[in-house]
């Protein structure tokens, strides 16, 4: 892919423009912005694979990732990957599945994955372990992103501020640096994020520098 800048059409949603129901004019707006790609939300069910790809090769533009709506307020279900309800976490695998499947057929390189709080924020300690919501977690990803492989999508983990994500879970780039050391796949990166690093890191010049080449997206 030959892209530098992706709009994240998702934030244009929030603004009242979405690009789901009125897709050519939001499209036609972000190329017309200077972007030259774009990231669709992650919504297997409402979107129309064929129809929006077409539309999206004929305005120009690429589409550079599928972004997971992880969090109760996107979902309007819990897909917690960390959760200790089976049912839960497999909801979340099964739909990370679907994403990683709609980003192959869209012709995308990634698909995001954050770790949500509950639809009621434990905040400011989870009832759980750390070291559970952790593993949870890491098994959890580990199916999707074994899947993703064989679909040959990149997954970026996206480390989301402690008000939003189980504290230490993925609430830092250090963290999805130790995440992509022990699930050890050749299909990982790093999606930092400006907004939830400015809370985060100590750092954000050393956080980025310790990611490196991990680093696939940035959002700005």
């Amino acid at each position: 892919m030959a892209f530098k800048y992706s709009a994240i059409s998702d934030t244009v949603r929030r603004l009242g423009y979405d690009v789901l129901e009125t897709p050519k004019a939001v499209l036609e707006a972000i190329k017309a912005a200077g972007y030259d790609a774009v990231d669709i939300p992650g919504d297997p069910h409402k979107i129309k694979v064929t129809a929006l790809r077409q539309l999206i090769d004929s305005i120009g533009l690429e589409v550079a990732e599928v972004q997971g709506a992880w969090a109760f307020h996107h979902a309007g279900e819990s897909r917690d990957l960390a959760s200790e309800d089976e049912k839960t976490r497999q909801r979340g695998i099964n739909y990370g599945k679907k994403c990683v499947d709609l980003a192959a057929d869209l012709g995308a390189q990634y698909f995001e994955i954050c770790s949500v709080q509950t639809p009621v924020p434990q905040i400011p300690f989870p009832k759980l372990p750390l070291h559970t919501l952790r593993s949870n977690f890491l098994e959890s990803s580990r199916e999707i992103c074994e899947y993703a492989v064989r679909q040959n999508i990149t997954v970026l983990f996206e480390p989301l501020n402690r008000y939003e994500a189980y504290p230490g879970v993925l609430t830092s780039v250090y963290d999805a640096i130790n995440l992509i050391n022990d699930l050890g796949l050749p299909n990982l990166g790093i999606q930092p994020d400006i907004y939830h690093m400015n809370i985060a890191e100590a750092s954000i010049p050393d956080a980025l520098i310790a990611a490196g080449k991990r680093i696939k997206v940035m959002h700005m």
